[in-house]
């Protein structure tokens, strides 16, 4: 996907937009929980005059593309002012085809308008093959040969900001090669990938930034973001249900049993993610490369368990060991009234949960973050979940009916 990349050299054929007063910031995947809070934080900083936001296109809605972003916002309860809506410019395109499918004059524009790249968009789905992700490679290539662009058309002092959201995975089995849990902020080898589809995929896409635009250092910041557990807004408390945090607590709550963990447990509310996504993308002293976003306090589950069970009415005597709580897992009824699949949604996701959630949640797999919080103010500021934001999660889940 990358042997024919050849870096355009610089040239005025399509005039740079001068009239912008700030950093333009395009977005991919601008509708999904993280990405809707990087839509707001970057559309809310005096520094951008503009955000652009790549969604896929939603024939099941009569809604346009900028309604149905403020739709998604409202969905996730954040708000924007009427300022920071006005710098919003959507689009619904399918990314796995040149030029985004867009017409020239309006790639063009984005060309010459657009500073810096986040591209956040990937189907979350841990059970896929490797093969599955495919589209991901030519979604990434897209954006690599349109960062090319951009440079070609800025000023040889304008460095165009490149930044992939990558994740955990790719480093899941790192520990058990290298005999630590501690993981730096490096590139890795194939052998440190978390052995599935998601992981492997990831990682390519990495790899595929380490065979372009890394090697122009003079050209662009690009940087790969590794992300450890995101969790729900600290501020509204809202989570998406369809992750498998969310669907333990609800199968969970069904079962009446808490699964017993030991050891740190280490969450980042999805608000000082996007926060220091920005900070990283947007700093003029970033340097690139590896990045790790993780919450650097290690909290232990036995202080966390107990705020989930009282908020789930799971009695203190019903948090059991893990196995023990996989086992009812499996056993709980398929069918019937009482087998709904949403009343135990972890069953989905059972066989990952066992084989890797203790290792990867439960301080088997920390992401080292002291490149991360040497160049984001953010990652500086972030502290230990209170209980209070605990609660918060859980209750946002009721709210909108996905925990009783």
């Amino acid at each position: 996907m990358t042997a024919s990349f050849a870096i355009p050299p610089k040239t005025d054929s399509v005039p740079v937009n001068t009239g912008l007063s700030g950093h333009c910031v395009l977005i991919t995947g601008a509708t999904g929980s993280l990405g809707t809070h990087m839509v707001a934080h970057s559309a809310n900083l005096a520094t951008v005059s503009s955000v652009v936001c790549l969604n896929r296109r939603n024939k099941s809605s009569d809604l346009d593309p900028l309604a149905r972003q403020l739709t998604s916002l409202s969905s996730k309860e954040l708000t924007i002012s009427p300022e920071a809506k006005a710098k919003l410019v959507v689009f619904e395109v399918d990314i796995t085809k040149p030029n985004f499918g867009l017409a020239p004059s309006t790639y063009n524009s984005l060309v010459g308008k657009v500073t810096h790249i986040v591209h956040n968009a990937w189907p979350m789905n841990a059970k896929q093959p490797f093969s599955a992700f495919t589209p991901q490679f030519r979604v990434m290539r897209n954006l690599i040969d349109f960062a090319a662009l951009i440079s070609a058309h800025r000023p040889f002092e304008d460095k165009v900001g490149f930044e992939f959201i990558s994740s955990i995975a790719t480093v899941g089995h790192y520990p058990l090669h290298e005999g630590t849990p501690s993981i730096p902020e490096q590139r890795m080898t194939i052998e440190h990938v978390l052995t599935n589809g998601y992981g492997d995929a990831k990682y390519v896409c990495e790899r595929m930034l380490d065979e372009t635009l890394h090697k122009y250092p003079s050209r662009f910041s690009v940087m790969a973001v590794r992300l450890g557990q995101v969790a729900g807004s600290s501020i509204s408390g809202y989570w998406n249900e369809t992750e498998h945090l969310p669907f333990l607590l609800k199968s969970s709550q069904t079962l009446r049993a808490l699964p017993r963990f030991e050891g740190p447990v280490s969450w980042t509310p999805v608000d000082a993610v996007a926060g220091v996504c920005a900070d990283l993308v947007l700093g003029t002293t970033t340097e690139g490369g590896i990045y790790h976003v993780d919450n650097p306090v290690r909290q232990p589950w036995s202080d966390m368990l107990p705020v989930l069970a009282d908020e789930l009415n799971i009695p203190a005597g019903n948090i059991v060991p893990f196995q023990e709580w996989i086992r009812r897992v499996r056993a709980f009824p398929s069918t019937g009234a009482a087998g709904r699949e949403d009343l135990n949604p972890a069953k989905r996701l059972v066989d990952f949960l066992e084989a890797d959630f203790e290792r990867m949640s439960c301080g088997g797999v920390l992401l080292r973050t002291e490149r991360s919080r040497s160049d984001s103010e953010t990652m500086r500021n972030v502290g230990p979940v209170s209980n209070a934001t605990v609660r918060r999660f859980v209750q946002s889940w009721k709210r909108r009916g996905f925990l009783v």
